[in-house]
């Protein structure tokens, strides 16, 4: 499909619960697992075209977002965005595509900036120092180095109400 900007060919995420939250679950799940996010996803984007992605909470939306912007793996089926595997080719998507997710669930919102940034460069395995000199760097970058330690909360979103 040489017209196609983002191919989806039985696209299927699907996620496993640990044993506790799992225990929490009631009616129709099995321990240790949880309903498909995506099941079998279909989809294919020629250039020029528009997409929203509509639908309700659960729906898969976010799922498929992160899958495309190669923050998520899927369990099977395979993307491509401009041609290019999104698991096996992801550095060179990554340089295709961006993505912004907003909401509280993006980062911990009683949590500063730096606090945020620290936190998932413990996640990602980064030396403490390496961590550091990545943080004062995204901050510069960001214009957030006053504001460093204000709450997440309280930062702008850039949406206006007027």
């Amino acid at each position: 499909m040489p017209d196609a900007v983002v191919l989806i060919e039985s696209l299927t995420k699907s996620y496993s619960l640990n044993k506790y939250v799992s225990r929490l679950i009631r009616g129709g799940v099995r321990r240790g697992t949880a309903p498909d996010a995506l099941n079998g996803i279909n989809l294919e984007i020629r250039q020029g075209e528009v997409l929203g992605v509509l639908g309700p909470n659960g729906a898969g939306k976010t799922t498929l977002l992160e899958i495309l912007s190669t923050l998520l793996l899927p369990t099977s089926g395979r993307a491509l965005v401009g041609g290019l595997d999104v698991v096996k080719q992801a550095a060179r998507v990554r340089k295709l595509v961006s993505y912004c997710a907003s909401g509280a669930d993006t980062f911990y919102p009683r949590l500063s900036a730096a606090r945020n940034l620290e936190f998932f460069a413990l996640l990602n395995d980064l030396p403490p120092r390496q961590a550091e000199a990545r943080m004062k760097t995204v901050m510069a970058q960001v214009g957030l180095e006053e504001n460093r330690d204000a709450p997440f909360q309280h930062y702008s979103e850039g949406i206006s109400s007027d």
